[in-house]
């Protein structure tokens, strides 16, 4: 399901500063992008194969093996091996990505030593679906040519400069422990 929301938040995001998006956060991003390079450059050639899996169903696959008798939720991590093999097809799923998309990762009882399994990975399932959906709506946005042009990365895929961005986006939310949903965010910026 497209993540309506999320769309408004990337809008808002996009247009803050007129003619300089990402102004204040170059920082952040240049780190990121100066990372993907060296994992791309460095990494990726060591497995020339093409991945041929689909999107969800082998994010959770990866992860219920990666965590198999541990009793750990590995989601997270299996999303960003599947991205870093195929940046095109897979989103990055963590709790900066998924603040924006509404639906946190769920948290334990205090009472409890790890996550309800099977639950867990059937929330971030269904919550990579939404993303995967919106990133899909998003393909087009003028977002995606104004990150390239400004951080001079023209071949870098629009799901990974959609991660970068919804990542950050996802800090913003939370700043000051605030935790606001984009909505909520929205409303304060009076957008």
């Amino acid at each position: 399901m497209i993540n309506h929301d999320a769309i408004h938040l990337l809008d808002w995001y996009f247009h803050r500063f007129p003619g300089q998006p990402f102004w204040n956060d170059d920082g952040d991003y240049a780190s990121y992008i100066a990372t993907y390079r060296f994992l791309h450059s460095y990494l990726l050639p060591m497995t020339n194969d093409p991945l041929d899996i689909d999107h969800t169903m082998d994010a959770r696959f990866l992860a219920e093996r990666l965590g198999f008798g541990t009793g750990n939720n590995y989601f997270s991590f299996a999303t960003k091996v599947l991205n870093l093999m195929n940046a095109d097809e897979f989103p990055v799923f963590d709790n900066g990505v998924s603040t924006v998309f509404q639906k946190p990762f769920p948290q334990p009882d205090e009472n409890e030593i790890d996550y309800p399994g099977e639950d867990l990975l059937e929330h971030q399932d269904a919550v990579y679906q939404d993303i995967l959906d919106t990133y899909w709506e998003l393909e087009n946005h003028p977002v995606i040519e104004a990150f390239r042009a400004r951080f001079n990365c023209p071949d870098l895929g629009y799901m990974k400069i959609l991660d970068a961005i919804f990542w950050r986006l996802g800090k913003m939310l939370n700043e000051d422990g605030l935790e606001l949903t984009p909505a909520e965010f929205l409303r304060e910026h009076e957008v």
